[in-house]
C-alpha cells in the first residue's frame, strides 16, 4: 500500500490509465448519486449490463445450462488444451468496452503469436513437452511475454523520468495538505518500519534469511512498475508471471532452495499485487471526487483487519474444504509455482536456451515499440508493448471477448458518438460489476 502511493499522480493524473475495474466501481456511484433526470439513460444502461452479466452468470456458474467456455477447434485442433476461444460471458467484453481498440487489439497481437502461431512449431523443435496451456507457457512463451512487459513498463517510465522526479518533489513539499495527497516522509518511514517487521516476521515463522527479505521488498517495488501499467492499460494484473520472473531471480540468489525460492517470490509477487490493485480504488476516488489521502488512510487501516479475517477465515475454510488431494480445494496456480521452483531448483540449464534468447529479443522491441508509442501523431498506430506481452500470458478465452468489447466500443463511437458518451461506460460497468455480484453470492452460499 506505502508503495503504491508516490506512483499514483504518475499513472492516474498524469498518464489516465483507464483501470478499468476501478472505472467501473467509480462510475457506478457516480451514477447513483445522480438526480433523476441526469442519472435515468446511465442508471438504466446500469442496469441492463448488470441483468445481462448476472444473467450470463447464474446461467453458466449456477445452473449450468450454458458452458463456460467455447474452444475455437476450427483455428487450432488443440484448441481446448491450449484455451484458444472465448467465455461465454460478458465481463471481460465489458473491461474492452473501456480500455479501447488499441490496447484489445495488441492483446490479440500476441494470443496469436503465443497461442496459434508459436505452439507447434516449439514442440516440432522439442523445446516443449506437450501442446498444452501451462507447458507452453512455462517453458518458452513466459520469457518474451515478460521481457515485452518489462521493457515496455520501465521505458515508459525512462521516457517521462522527469514528470516522475516532480510527483515525488510534490509529495514532500509543504503544501501536499492542500491537495489532499499522502505525504512522501510518512510513505517512506512507514515502509522502512513495515519492511522491518516483515523481514522480522518471516524470519521467525519462516526461517527466511533478513537480507533476503529487504531484497524482496526491493524487488516488488520493480515489479509494481511494471504491472501498474499492465494493470492499468488491459485490467490483468500479471501476478503470476511477475512472480515467475522472481523465482529466477531468487534461483541465482538462493539456488537449488525450494522453500526460499516459493517464499522470496511469494513475498515480492504479494507486495507488488497490493499496491497494483490500490490504482484500482485511486482511479474510483478520483471519479467520485474523494482525496487521494482519505483513501490511502482507509487501505491502511484494512491492512490489519484483512490480516485479521485471513487468519481467521482460512482455517475454517481449510477445515471445511481441505486443501489438495482428492476433493479439496485446488490452486492451478500454486501448482504451477511449485513445479516452477523444482524445475528451477535443477539451474537454468533446465530451460531452453532459445527461450531466454527470446527473452532478450523481446526486452529490445519492448524498448523500440515504447520509443515508436510515444510520438504524438504516429504512436497510437504503435502496438502497445505491455499489452502484447499480457495477451501472451493470459488465455484466449478471456483475450477474444475484451477485443469484441474494443471493436464494440470504437465502432460505437463512429456510429453515435453522443450515445457511445452517455451510455458506453455505464453500460460496461453493468457488465462487470453484475458478474462480480453474483460471484460473491454464489461463493457465500457454496461456504453454507
Amino acid at each position: 500500500v506505502l508503495l503504491a502511493v508516490p506512483l499514483r499522480k504518475h499513472y492516474i493524473d498524469q498518464e489516465n490509465l483507464t483501470f478499468a475495474d476501478g472505472t467501473a466501481a467509480g462510475e457506478t456511484l457516480l451514477v447513483l448519486d445522480e438526480g433523476p433526470r441526469q442519472a435515468k439513460p446511465r442508471v438504466a444502461a446500469l442496469a441492463i449490463g448488470g441483468f445481462v452479466s448476472a444473467a450470463f452468470t447464474v446461467l453458466r456458474q449456477a445452473l449450468g445450462w450454458i458452458p463456460e467456455t467455447l474452444n475455437f477447434t476450427f483455428i487450432t485442433p488443440h484448441a481446448e488444451a491450449l484455451r484458444v476461444g472465448t467465455e461465454i460471458g460478458v465481463l471481460s467484453l465489458g473491461a474492452g468496452m473501456l480500455i479501447g481498440l488499441r490496447v484489445t487489439l495488441s492483446m490479440g497481437l500476441g494470443m496469436v503469436l503465443a497461442w496459434i502461431v508459436a505452439p507447434e512449431p516449439l514442440l516440432r523443435a522439442g523445446l516443449v513437452p506437450s501442446l498444452t496451456f501451462n507447458a507452453v507457457l512455462q517453458r518458452w512463451i513466459m520469457w518474451p511475454a515478460t521481457g515485452l512487459m518489462v521493457a515496455g513498463g520501465l521505458a515508459a517510465l525512462a521516457l517521462k523520468w522527469k514528470v516522475i522526479a516532480k510527483t515525488f518533489h510534490g509529495l514532500g513539499s509543504k503544501d501536499v495538505d492542500a491537495g489532499g495527497d499522502f505525504p512522501i516522509k510518512w510513505v517512506v518511514w512507514g515502509a522502512i518500519a513495515s519492511s522491518i517487521v516483515l523481514a522480522a516476521v518471516q524470519k521467525i515463522s519462516l526461517g527466511f534469511p533478513l537480507w533476503l527479505s529487504f531484497v524482496s521488498v526491493f524487488l516488488s517495488l520493480i515489479l509494481m512498475l511494471i504491472g501498474i501499467r499492465v494493470l492499468g492499460e488491459t485490467n490483468w494484473a500479471p501476478i503470476s508471471a511477475m512472480a515467475n520472473v522472481m523465482q529466477a531471480v531468487f534461483a541465482v540468489l538462493a539456488p537449488g532452495h525450494v522453500p526460499i525460492n516459493m517464499i522470496g517470490s511469494g513475498m515480492s509477487g504479494a507486495v507488488a499485487a497490493n499496491g497494483e490493485h490500490l490504482m484500482q480504488d485511486y482511479r474510483a476516488g478520483k471519479i467520485v471526487g474523494s482525496t487521494n489521502r482519505n483513501l490511502t488512510i482507509l487501505q491502511l487501516i484494512g491492512v490489519p483487519i484483512g490480516a485479521l479475517a485471513v487468519a481467521v477465515a482460512y482455517p475454517l475454510v481449510r477445515a471445511k474444504y481441505g486443501i489438495g488431494g482428492e476433493g479439496g480445494l485446488s490452486s492451478p496456480i500454486s501448482v504451477k509455482w511449485a513445479g516452477f521452483a523444482e524445475l528451477l531448483s535443477k539451474g537454468f540449464g533446465a530451460l531452453p536456451s532459445s527461450a531466454l534468447y527470446a527473452l532478450l529479443i523481446a526486452l529490445a522491441i519492448g524498448v523500440v515499440l515504447t520509443l515508436l508509442e510515444s510520438h504524438p501523431r504516429g504512436g497510437r498506430w504503435i502496438p502497445s508493448p505491455t499489452a502484447v506481452g499480457l495477451g501472451m500470458l493470459i488465455p484466449g478465452f478471456a483475450v477474444v471477448p475484451m477485443i469484441i468489447g474494443g471493436l464494440t466500443q470504437f465502432v460505437w463511437q463512429k456510429v453515435s458518438p453522443r450515445g457511445e458518451k452517455v451510455y458506453n461506460t455505464p453500460l460496461a460497468s453493468g457488465f462487470i460489476t453484475g458478474e462480480a455480484l453474483v460471484l460473491l453470492v454464489l461463493a457465500a452460499a457454496a461456504f453454507r
